[in-house]
């Protein structure tokens, strides 16, 4: 589905929102392929409201695609500096969920016909399982 990386320039326009950094909410996370231990991400922006009490998140506008930085040297024998085979057997690493803080990158990935801008983040992989 998502071949490869691919450090191709894009147009930064359409990620004016994004000039410094923004917080988004990690939708879906799909395997890329021929990449162990690396996902392409489905990000949508968040707006905060409310105190610091009770903060409050807002969906603000289209999925965008995200990769995680950390990600770049994962392979099957090192993830973060870990060997997964090191790993009980009902554990592994997994994609990252939840809250993150993105910034606009000068990468893309191939979806079907044309490259696609995506943004960049930086978290490390979650072990996942249980006893």
């Amino acid at each position: 589905m998502f071949d490869a990386l691919l450090p191709t320039p894009f147009d930064p326009a359409p990620f004016a929102r994004t000039e410094y950094s923004t917080t988004c909410e990690i939708k879906a996370s799909i395997g890329i392929d021929d990449a162990e231990y690396r996902w392409l991400y489905d990000v949508q922006v968040v707006l905060f409201s409310g105190s610091i009490d009770a903060v409050e998140f807002e969906d603000s506008g289209d999925e965008l695609k995200a990769i995680n930085v950390r990600e770049f040297g994962n392979t099957a024998d090192n993830v973060g500096g870990f060997d997964p085979a090191d790993l009980p057997a009902t554990f592994d690493f997994g994609p990252v969920q939840g809250y993150v803080v993105c910034w606009s990158g000068y990468f893309s990935v191939e979806d079907g016909e044309a490259p696609v801008p995506v943004l960049l983040f930086s978290v490390e992989n979650p072990i996942e399982g249980s006893c």
